[in-house]
């Protein structure tokens, strides 16, 4: 069960993730990565 847990929260973050690439959350994307300008898409 607590497998499932971390996998369904990963899997969550991931969408967030897609979500926010989506309606143009690169900036916000790079300042989760450290700043790296190239961090998101290489």
């Amino acid at each position: 069960m607590q497998n499932n847990s971390v996998i369904g929260l990963d899997l969550a973050k991931t969408s967030f993730a897609v979500v926010e690439l989506g309606v143009g959350g690169d900036v916000k994307h790079r300042k989760t990565f450290g700043g790296k300008p190239d961090s998101g898409r290489a």
